[in-house]
This record gives C-alpha cells, sequence and structure tokens, in this order.
C-alpha cells in the first residue's frame, strides 16, 4: 500500500487533486501520467546490469518505482507500470484488478488494470500506453475515442477482449484475458520478465506525450525511428514526424523525454544500439 505521503508526492508530480473513485477522475490520471512520466525500457537494461541479472532482485515494485519516477524520471514497462499504478489507484479507492494478456502470438507478454467502478468494467493501461480508459463490456462491442486513436474492446470468449485502434496503421494492441492475477504470481512474472525471453532486455524503447504529440523512439524496430505523431483535429490518420538523429543521441532522447542523459547513454551501449 502507498503510505499517505508518497500518494501526496505523487499527486504533485502529476499535478492531479485527489477526487471520489469516478470514470471521469481515471481518466484524468491516466491523461496525466502519459504526459509526465515514460513508458521506457532504458531503465530496466540498466537496472538488468546493476542487479547482475539477479532477475528476482530486478523488477522495481511500486513504492520504489514511484521514486524513482519522482527523483529520476524514469517510468517502466507495463509490468512494472502498471503495477505502480494500481497500487496508487487502491490508495484513491478503486477497486479492480491486475491482468496479464497476449499480443498475438505472444504470450503474457502485456499487462493491464481492470477496474470495477458503479457496476461497469473499465480498462485502465498505462503499460502500453492508451491513452483514455475504455469500457468493458462482455455482450458487445464499446468504443472510446481520444485525441490520437479510437479504441475498440471487442468481446470473445472465455473472458477475453480485442483491444482495437483506428486512426493507426496497426489496428490490433493486444488479447486482453479478463482474469484476475494474484500479486504474488504478478510479482512473479515481472522478475520472470527480466530473463533473457522477457521483452525489452535487449532494446531502448521510449514513449511519451510530449508537447501534445505522441512522442517514440526505439532501437526494436528494424530502421532505428525517433518519432512523432500529432493528432489531426478532424479525426484522420495522426501526422506522423521523424526526427533526424544528432551526434549525442543521448542528450538528444534526454531533452525531449526528460531522462537522466546518462542513463539513457548507459541503456544505448547495453543494446548496443547502432546508433548513438
Amino acid at each position: 500500500m502507498i503510505s499517505n505521503s508518497l500518494k501526496e508526492q505523487i499527486l504533485q508530480l502529476l499535478n492531479l487533486e485527489q477526487a471520489p473513485p469516478t470514470a471521469e477522475f481515471l481518466d484524468q490520471i491516466l491523461h496525466s501520467y502519459t504526459r509526465t512520466i515514460p513508458w521506457e525500457s532504458a531503465s530496466r537494461n540498466t537496472r538488468r546490469i546493476e542487479k547482475e541479472n539477479n532477475y528476482d532482485q530486478c523488477p522495481r515494485f511500486a513504492d520504489e518505482f514511484w521514486q524513482l519516477a519522482l527523483t529520476q524520471q524514469t517510468g517502466g514497462t507495463c509490468f512494472e507500470t502498471n503495477l505502480a499504478l494500481f497500487s496508487l489507484l487502491t490508495a484513491f479507492g478503486y477497486d479492480g484488478y491486475l491482468t496479464i494478456n497476449n499480443m498475438g502470438k505472444n504470450l503474457g507478454c502485456h499487462t493491464a488494470i481492470v477496474v470495477n467502478l458503479d457496476g461497469k468494467k473499465w480498462l485502465f493501461d498505462a503499460g502500453y500506453p492508451l491513452e483514455c480508459i475504455i469500457p468493458l463490456d462482455p455482450e458487445e462491442q464499446t468504443t472510446r475515442v481520444g485525441k490520437f486513436l479510437t479504441y475498440y474492446a471487442i468481446p470473445t470468449e472465455n473472458n477475453t477482449f480485442q483491444i482495437l485502434r483506428s486512426r493507426h496503421p496497426k489496428p490490433y494492441i493486444f488479447t486482453l484475458h479478463d482474469t484476475p492475477i494474484e500479486l504474488e504470481a504478478y510479482k512473479q512474472a515481472a522478475a520472470n520478465d527480466y530473463r533473457p525471453e522477457g521483452n525489452f532486455n535487449n532494446s531502448v524503447v521510449i514513449n511519451k506525450i510530449v508537447d501534445e504529440k505522441m512522442l517514440r523512439f526505439s532501437t526494436w524496430a528494424d530502421d532505428v525511428m525517433f518519432e512523432a505523431f500529432s493528432a489531426d483535429p478532424a479525426g484522420g490518420n495522426a501526422t506522423r514526424e521523424v526526427y533526424q538523429y544528432k551526434s549525442g543521441l543521448a542528450e538528444q532522447l534526454a531533452q525531449k523525454f526528460g531522462m537522466p542523459q546518462t542513463l539513457l547513454a548507459e541503456a544505448l551501449d547495453i543494446v548496443d544500439s547502432p546508433i548513438r
């Protein structure tokens, strides 16, 4: 459980005032989070080296995650990000649970939060990240229109949903398994994700909404990408802007994403990025 003192620091970091549990406040939390704290794999790569590949020691659970966000401007990938936010939502009085999900043939690779609120379920996922919460209905498709993308939750069988998007060249996001995961099992899965077969252990990927653009950097792509997407006010596809690499990539990334330059330089070295 997050202490009251830490909760107040997080509220200040996210520029929020605590409110009663509502769907509107959930959206506010996600809106602020995606503009304040990066979804990023740089710090997990430096962490893996720091802990000398002792995988059970690698995960940064809620208190440590938030302290690092406050002091070092780091974030994380889905396992740690969504656990940290789940702990915060619990401190705010929300009821819900953590889930572990699939992305196509990549099984158990993605986590998300399901929130129970006034007899309805909502998908809350800063570990992708989504830009807004999405209602879940086991009987019919639901839709949310975000600033950048439109999202769909399509129920299938066995408590699963296909989470899709439009205004994007790749419609499929992930397959949600609407089944609660016990905390200890979730934490063990987070530790396992640091193993060689885990996700993002040999790549630096960063996502954050900066100056109302969806900013993304990735060494994972075949052609290392540094790009931004601006929303179309008319509701069409986002406008893509590609940034040119300059000498001192870590410095450029630090300026754009607000992360420590030394950490980014170390992470790029660890993953042996072809671009410096």
